[in-house]
C-alpha cells in the first residue's frame, strides 16, 4: 500500500514534484498500522523545506 500526500506550490519548486509517494505497507493491516506515523515523517519533512526556502525566490 502507497501513502500519497500533495505538496504545496512553494514547494513543487523545490522538490520539483507534485506529491510525495512513501510505502506504508505489505497488506492492509500493516499499512492502518504504519499511515499516521509515515503522514507525521512527511509532514515533518515538508516543514524543514519549508523553514529553508526563501521568502526572497
Amino acid at each position: 500500500m502507497v501513502l500519497r500526500c500533495f505538496s504545496s506550490k512553494s514547494l513543487r519548486k523545490k522538490l520539483g514534484k507534485n506529491e510525495v509517494h512513501k510505502k506504508v505497507g505489505n497488506t492492509h493491516a500493516e499499512a492502518r498500522i504504519n499511515k499516521s506515523k509515515m503522514e507525521a515523517e512527511i509532514q515533518r519533512s515538508f516543514g524543514v523545506e519549508l523553514k529553508s526556502l526563501s521568502l526572497v525566490e
